[in-house]
């Protein structure tokens, strides 16, 4: 008899559109659920996965409790809803790789746990369009899912391509599945969310918004100009000596600054140097990229500072990242292990 999914796996896979189908068909609306007494709990719910998502020491043992197949699948929906009003690129990533992890790890839950089942992890992983003994992909789905996968093993110029197939390993299916779970959940979001539902969700948008940047400062603390990767350096010293830059550089070094914590009036104060400094314009570019216009924007990556032609003075550091936000984490980390005191 051919194994079915049932309510208590939409709970588990409340991306599938059989888990979207069962609230559905109970009659649940955004609307009831933001006016009930039960939708304060599932909204709560919802601030709780983005919240899990945001920290980077979580454990999915530890955090994952399920409750009702409703509640599971609203509060994931709700989640989706408060990422697209925030309009954040980091919240909304973060996010992405938790609901892709969580799934995979009740993925491997069904190989291990008694009430598990084999062959229900083989549905879920096909109905994502990926073969638990896949063997090859196409160049152009291959593509997709290899850039989003940092190591340089999957670059497509170290892969073994026949007759337009890109062949793959019994051991890389899980790294494949992953990457595949977090195209399809960002695929699936709401594309836009009228006003008025996002400032019906406002308390709950601040909520994520203070927790958020707790997370940043918790991980970057005192802002340390010795640790700046070396681009972001160059472009500092350029503005400094009166030099033009470009917009690519303004913006690098203004979404990098305020990521790691500094306040934009600083920021502006950093471009005050520079030989066609306009007071207004700059304040008003600075806001627009650390979140007044609505969307809070991240630093470009590494590969990005290379197209830009930003990417300068390269040290042994920049060998070992791919972002200059994790450069100047790691750098700085390193140097306060050097400050500690020893016994």
């Amino acid at each position: 008899m051919a194994v079915q999914l049932e309510p208590e796996d939409f709970a588990k896979y409340p991306f599938l559109e059989e888990a979207q189908d069962f609230v559905r068909a109970r009659g649940y609306t955004l609307d009831r659920i933001l006016t009930s007494s039960s939708g304060k709990i599932i909204a709560t719910k919802a601030v709780d996965r983005i919240l899990f998502a945001l920290s980077s020491k979580v454990r999915f043992d530890d955090t994952i409790k399920l409750e009702s197949v409703e509640k599971e699948i609203l509060s994931y929906s709700i989640a989706r809803i408060l990422i697209v009003c925030i309009n954040n690129r980091a919240i909304t990533e973060k996010l992405m790789h938790y609901e892709s992890d969580r799934v995979r790890y009740f993925l491997d839950k069904e190989l291990t746990d008694e009430r598990g089942s084999p062959e229900k992890k083989r549905i879920i992983i096909e109905t994502i369009g990926i073969a638990p003994d896949q063997e090859a992909l196409p160049v152009r789905a291959y593509v997709e899912l290899a850039a989003g996968l940092r190591d340089d093993s999957w670059r497509l110029v170290n892969r073994d391509i026949q007759n337009g197939l890109v062949k793959i390993h019994n051991d890389e299916i899980e790294s494949i599945v992953r990457e595949k779970l977090r195209i399809i959940l960002h695929k699936k979001l709401p594309r836009e969310v009228p006003e008025e539902i996002c400032s019906r969700l406002q308390p709950l948008i601040e909520q994520i918004t203070r927790a958020n940047q707790e997370h940043i400062l918790e991980s970057y603390g005192d802002i340390e100009e010795g640790c700046f990767p070396p681009c972001i350096k160059a472009l500092i010293a350029a503005v400094a000596s009166g030099a033009n830059i470009p917009h690519t550089g303004r913006f690098a070094i203004t979404a990098f600054l305020h990521t790691i914590g500094m306040h934009p009036a600083q920021i502006v104060e950093i471009f005050s140097q520079a030989p066609d400094f306009d007071l207004s314009r700059t304040v008003y570019q600075v806001e627009h990229i650390t979140g007044r216009s609505g969307t809070e924007y991240t630093p470009p990556s590494c590969a990005t500072m290379r197209t830009y032609g930003l990417c300068v003075n390269r040290d042994g550091w920049c060998e070992h990242v791919h972002h200059p936000l994790s450069y100047y984490r790691d750098r700085k980390k390193k140097e306060q292990k050097k400050s500690e005191p020893t016994d």
